[in-house]
C-alpha cells in the first residue's frame, strides 16, 4: 500500500484505485515496472522511459479525474 504514484509504479506489478468510499475499485493497472525493478534494472532506467511518464500521467489521471473545477 502506498499513496505514492512513482513508488507503485516502480514496486508494483499491479496497480488497484480506490474511491473514497470504501471497497470501490475504480480501475487497475498491469505494469512490467516492478519486475524490471526487481531484475535489477537501474531506477533511473526505469524512469526515464517513456512508458513511465505515459503510465504515470494515465494513473495521475485516473487518481484526479473529476477533482477539476
Amino acid at each position: 500500500v502506498t499513496h505514492g504514484i512513482e513508488e507503485a509504479l516502480v514496486l508494483a506489478t499491479r496497480i488497484v484505485v480506490l474511491a473514497p468510499g470504501p471497497g470501490h475499485v475504480v480501475r487497475s493497472f498491469e505494469t512490467e515496472f516492478g519486475r524490471r525493478y526487481a531484475g535489477g534494472e537501474p531506477i533511473r532506467a526505469i524512469k526515464t522511459d517513456p512508458a513511465f511518464a505515459a503510465a504515470r500521467a494515465e494513473l495521475t489521471d485516473t487518481i484526479f479525474e473529476g477533482e477539476a473545477a
